[in-house]
């Protein structure tokens, strides 16, 4: 029997509107009414998450930054903050500099970059939280940031995710949440090392946990749980992790796996 369900937010949980479709949200309320706790576990900023938390109802811890922030979204506790090593990040904050990249920096659920560019525009049209333009992040550096961000065309994320993730294997989490964004976590940072001690904390058993998720930060996710969903919108890695493939998020794809496990 299902008693947690661990649900991932941009291509999953929302739709292509950033939006939580009626059906998804109903289909939700339904599983907690018959008990089955539900969590955000999102690359998103805890700030960004929480609003969706809310509406729903949600209870409990909130996992954010991909693991590295995890919250309880009625008093704003920290559970656990792992942000990355301080000398790590300056290296990839001079990196972007030198090769003209944009680099989202996140400290203390704050976001900071460099300067406003069309990348910091096609971010914030997603996210839609406030921000802060700094000049030399590495001048700024207020202390080891959660999560830095680069936003890059697709194929510059792919080109650099097989270089730095080579570069950085066992020092840094090099991960892609969707086609433009190469995310750089601590290495002891996934969503699925949170849903594991939080499972833990619970004493839940795998087969107890269902997860949700459209990408590869949601591999780890995926991985832990005793039932594995993936969206219809994933790329075919994502689809080969899971033990189920839903609809996508532009067709109410999580409702569909809730009904089809939880509600049936």
């Amino acid at each position: 029997m299902i008693k947690l369900l661990a649900v991932d937010l941009d291509h999953t949980l929302l739709n292509e509107e950033h939006a939580i479709s009626r059906r998804n949200k109903e289909a939700i309320t339904k599983a907690m009414s018959l008990g089955v706790n539900v969590m955000i576990c999102t690359g998103r900023m805890f700030r960004s998450a929480l609003p969706f938390a809310q509406a729903l109802g949600l209870k409990g811890p909130l996992v954010s930054y991909n693991g590295a922030l995890v919250k309880d979204i009625a008093t704003g506790r920290e559970l656990y903050h792992e942000p990355l090593p301080a000398d790590l990040a300056k290296q990839l904050l001079a990196l972007a500099r030198r090769e003209k990249i944009h680099a989202n920096f996140y400290y203390q659920d704050e976001l900071y970059f460099e300067a406003w560019t069309r990348e910091a525009e096609f971010y914030l049209a997603q996210v839609k939280v406030p921000w802060q333009e700094v000049g030399d992040l590495e001048s700024f550096f207020p202390g080891p940031p959660t999560k830095l961000l680069f936003v890059m065309d697709e194929e510059k994320v792919k080109e650099m995710w097989q270089r730095l993730g080579q570069e950085y294997q066992g020092r840094l989490n090099v991960t892609v949440s969707e086609s433009r964004y190469l995310e750089f976590l601590s290495p002891k940072v996934n969503k699925g090392r949170a849903l594991s001690a939080l499972m833990d904390m619970w004493q839940l058993q795998q087969d107890e946990v269902m997860a949700i998720g459209d990408s590869f930060n949601d591999l780890e996710l995926l991985r832990t749980a005793g039932l594995a969903v993936a969206m219809g919108n994933a790329p075919d890695p994502v689809k080969e992790a899971a033990d189920f493939v839903t609809r996508s998020n532009r067709e109410d794809g999580v409702a569909v796996a809730i009904e089809k496990y939880l509600l049936a």
